[in-house]
């Protein structure tokens, strides 16, 4: 299994979510649960409640995100019945 680095990563999901977004921004921006690279920001979701970690170093997502988007957590992500399928299929394997 071919191993990414963490900028291939970016750069993968960057695609990903202009592909599902269709041109237009998104509502809410999924955290993780782990903290698991070390620039990762502590948030808390805003549906739940719990501790998650984003990152937004430089950032890489206001030209995908509303102006008030959310920040909600994996779990909460994948309780939204509308969530495109595929992205359904990589959030589960968070």
């Amino acid at each position: 299994m071919k191993s990414f680095n963490i900028m291939q990563i970016k750069a993968l999901a960057r695609f990903k979510n202009k592909q599902l977004l269709k041109g237009e921004k998104g509502d809410a921006l999924v955290c993780s649960l782990v903290k698991n690279i070390e620039d990762s920001i502590k948030t808390n979701c805003e549906e739940c409640g719990i501790d998650c970690y984003y990152i937004d170093k430089y950032g890489d997502n206001k030209d995908l995100l509303k102006k008030n988007h959310k920040k909600i957590c994996t779990n909460c992500a994948l309780k939204n019945k509308d969530l495109d399928p595929e992205a359904r299929k990589l959030l589960e394997k968070l």
